[in-house]
């Protein structure tokens, strides 16, 4: 999205999608949300759906609706939802990730864009650094100017 590299292009019609499948099934026990760059094209288009679907095809959870962004026409704006909000059982295995017109016109309502798709797991702790300091205000040293 912030690059002149391609982007996904999707033309919303007729219940039609986008699927990012794998034929590996993953455990997303480590992951706690799902980010991704979305456009909503010339015509501010935002009838999409996100679904998280199994190797049998089957959705986990509810359906994440794009719709309830707010989103200005040709502009692109950074979507992260975390697994628990969409009711996805925690240690879910899933195939794929789906991007789903949410319209059943047959012919395109207008086009957009997904950029930048990743998995994104919990936030680290802190480093944190222990060290003992002890000062001898006795020892003499020489001091340099």
């Amino acid at each position: 999205h912030a690059s002149s590299q391609a982007s996904i292009s999707q033309a919303v019609k007729d219940y039609e999608g986008i699927m990012l499948h794998s034929n590996t099934a993953y455990n997303f026990g480590q992951y706690t949300s799902l980010s991704f760059w979305f456009n909503p094209g010339p015509n501010n288009v935002k009838s999409v759906a996100v679904t998280l679907i199994t190797g049998s095809n089957t959705q986990l959870g509810n359906a994440y609706q794009i719709s309830t962004k707010s989103t200005t026409a040709n502009t692109w704006i950074q979507i992260t939802f975390s697994f628990s909000s969409i009711g996805m059982p925690p240690g879910s295995v899933i195939n794929g990730v789906q991007f789903q017109a949410q319209t059943n016109s047959p012919t395109s309502i207008g086009t957009v864009y997904y950029d930048s798709i990743m998995l994104v797991g919990p936030t680290p702790p802190a480093a944190s650094y222990n060290f003992n300091l002890t000062i001898d205000a006795t020892q003499q040293t020489s001091q340099h100017v």
